[in-house]
Parts: C-alpha cells; structure tokens; sequence
C-alpha cells in the first residue's frame, strides 16, 4: 500500500446501514465504562473475530460510553450470538447488544438519527435531494421562492448565533474562522471569508456548496447559504447588511461568492 497524505474535504463516511452481499457481516454496540484505555481495550477483545470497517464511540454524559461498529466476519464458525457471549463476559462491557446481516444488508438499529453533543438533533439527507427541493421550491414562486430561501438561511443563522457566541469568542476574524470550519465539517460549504483593505467589506467564498449539488434550470443560486451568511454578520457586529453573489457554481463560475457590506457604511474592524 502506498502511503498518501491526509488531504483536506475528505467526505467522513457513515454506517446507518451497509450492503455487502459478498460476505457476512455484524453491528456490534457497546455500552461500557467512560475510563481511559477501555476503548483500546475492547477492539482488542475481537481483533481476530470480526474486521471492523466503520466505527463511532461517545461519552454518555454518566460514566459511560457508547460503542457502535460495523464489521465483517472473519470467520466461519462466528456469528452474532457467539460475539457477544464473548463480549458479554469482558468486565470492560457493561451490556451489549450484536446483530447480523440478512442477504447481505445491515442495518443499524440500535440509533435514531444524530445528535451533535450540544443536544442539536440531525437527520441524513442526500445534499442533492435537498439541493433538488430548494430548485422545486424556486420553480413553484419564482423570486418569492429564493426570498423565502434567503430569510429562512438569515433567521437560521440568527438563531443558532445565540449557542455558537458561547463557543467562538469576541474576535470577527477569529469568529468567522471558526464558524467556517462547523459548516464545512457538517457539509454545508468548504468556506474561505476575508475582510477588503477598507474593513467595509466582508467576502465569503464556497469551494464546495450543498446548494449547488444539484444543476438548475431556474437560474437559481445559493440563497439560503447567503442568508445565513447575511444573519450571522448581522449578530456578530449587531448591524444589518446588503449582499450580493457575483459568482456561483450554478452559473458556471469554479466557487460561490457572497459579498456582504453594512448599510450604514462604517468599517467592520
């Protein structure tokens, strides 16, 4: 195997289900103490048994800890109830629950949905499906539609401001940095923001947009994504803004371009 580096927008990959008809395979989860080394501990209680191929642990908030993993079984002679009688005898492992694959599909049903550890709940949606319904949403009311768009991404960003000035500091730069790095991790954008020389102006550009995951027909563009950017200036330096998008991916254009300047004309830093 050739060694590469790490390299940036890497997509995370996630296991609510998996097809694999080729070979069996298990869900294994977990519940065990929240204590260092316990985790380390328990992929070793099955190295030998099962290959894990998609993995997630978390703190309970309680003392312990979830574990949940996908993996394919090495063995013939193994199966699920034969895992997690082994399991179910480790001292590391509080309960445990193991099940299999039927005709090559896997699913997990021990979870229901996401949860980020702020308590915010998220479901998995294709980015194109939603991209898709933004286009149905713009074909049905012309520029009402975008206009919606656009103060439904404004009042979100408003919204969720509130949680994230908690957790960003006091520092625009610093503030729009860190806010860039939450959505390009969530799969919202890939976001680079800089300030013009005169400090009047702030320019956000997408490398990467959900909202153009899907081609349009309707000369529809990133509105919902502005919006946002427009109500999270607008909390951050407590003035409202203009905006504009001079470049999107939907006209052809290789980034998304919002520029956002405050009406009442005074530098922003």
């Amino acid at each position: 195997m050739v060694k590469k580096s790490l390299s940036a927008l890497q997509r995370k990959v996630e296991f609510p289900f998996h097809y694999s008809p080729d070979g069996r395979m298990v869900h294994i989860v977990v519940k065990m103490a929240d204590d260092p080394g316990v985790l380390a501990s328990l992929l070793g209680d099955f190295r030998t048994e099962v290959n894990l191929i998609g993995t997630s642990s978390y703190s309970m908030g309680d003392g312990s800890a979830i574990f949940s993993g996908f993996g394919r079984v090495l063995s013939p002679s193994e199966d699920a109830a034969a895992i997690k009688e082994r399991l179910s005898k480790s001292p590391r492992v509080l309960s445990c629950q193991v099940s299999e694959s039927e005709q090559g599909l896997l699913i997990d049903r021990f979870h229901f949905g996401f949860q980020t550890p702020n308590g915010d709940e998220y479901i998995m949606i294709p980015a194109r499906a939603l991209s898709s319904t933004y286009e149905a949403f713009v074909d049905k009311f012309k520029t009402g539609g975008e206009t919606i768009l656009f103060y439904q991404g404004r009042d979100y960003a408003r919204a969720r401001m509130g949680y994230y000035k908690t957790i960003v500091g006091s520092d625009p730069k610093a503030i729009f940095n860190k806010l860039g790095g939450i959505l390009r991790s969530l799969g919202w954008a890939a976001t680079e923001i800089t300030f013009d020389s005169s400090g009047r102006t702030l320019t956000c550009v997408n490398t990467e947009c959900f909202e153009c995951s899907s081609k349009t027909k309707n000369g529809r563009r990133c509105t919902f994504l502005r919006g946002m950017a427009v109500g999270t200036a607008e909390v951050v330096f407590g003035r409202e803004f203009s905006s504009e998008e001079p470049r999107c991916m939907q006209k052809g254009d290789p980034v998304c371009e919002f520029v956002l300047t405050p009406i009442d004309g005074l530098p922003l830093i």
